[in-house]
């Protein structure tokens, strides 16, 4: 019976160690996918690339850790799908602000630092995530737009072309 314990305490000791190797490994490729994209991606996909390496090589580990301490990981998987599919008819909005975020990615439109309008908001982009974009204006608030927003009511970049002709 002691060696059955002492089993499954080594057990959970090695699945801490996944962990723990895991999230220092996907720090490090963090670090190495900046290194990497900073002249071929821009600035907001290499901070989405960055992201998704993180949170892979973490997924990984952690789907480790689990096998290492003998969890059914079909039980897992399917509870994760009709719970997603709760989620999704849950979120619809956010699902089409990801959308609309993956249209911007894919259109390049406008970037980080780029001064953009929506609607009478003007300010310089911060951040171009999958749900929103974050600015801020010219008088220093900060400005979340939902991505959905912005598809419906149009954007304009005004740093785009830096030559305009004055009449």
């Amino acid at each position: 019976m002691e060696t059955l314990s002492s089993l499954a305490f080594s057990q959970i000791l090695i699945s801490i160690a996944f962990i723990i190797i895991g999230f220092i490994l996907a720090k490090l490729s963090t670090k190495e996918a900046s290194r990497l994209s900073k002249d071929k991606l821009t600035l907001h996909q290499s901070l989405l690339f960055q992201r998704i390496s993180f949170y892979l090589i973490v997924a990984l580990f952690i789907i480790t850790a689990l096998q290492q301490i003998n969890v059914d990981l079909g039980v897992i998987l399917s509870t994760a799908g009709i719970l997603s599919v709760t989620i999704g008819f849950a979120s619809q909005t956010s699902a089409s602000n990801i959308i609309s975020g993956l249209f911007f990615l894919g259109e390049k439109s406008f970037g980080v630092g780029d001064v953009i309008k929506v609607s009478s908001t003007t300010g310089e982009v911060l951040a171009n995530d999958l749900l929103s974009i974050k600015s801020r204006t010219f008088d220093n608030l900060f400005v979340r737009i939902p991505n959905e927003t912005i598809i419906k009511l149009g954007v304009t970049t005004l740093t785009r072309f830096p030559i305009r002709l004055l009449t």
